[in-house]
């Protein structure tokens, strides 16, 4: 998937890292142009990192960013 997005000069961006109690919230922007249109467009997702025994054990991914920064 990274490599398509590379190809097609997509790419992705951590917009913010913050802590949230046990949790990791990461909130992620991916923003490209269209290959045939040359539109732009870009999407702000979040994911969230939870820990046990000092790794991560699981990894939520949310379509919208405000998702992913509910408690």
């Amino acid at each position: 998937m990274l490599e398509l997005g590379e190809n097609l000069g997509w790419g992705t961006t951590a917009e913010s890292i913050r802590e949230a109690g046990e949790r990791v919230v990461v909130i992620v922007r991916t923003a490209g142009v269209g290959g045939s249109s040359g539109a732009s467009a870009s999407w702000r997702w979040g994911q969230v990192y939870a820990f046990r025994d000092g790794g991560v054990c699981a990894v939520d991914n949310y379509f919208e960013a405000r998702e992913a920064s509910k408690p």
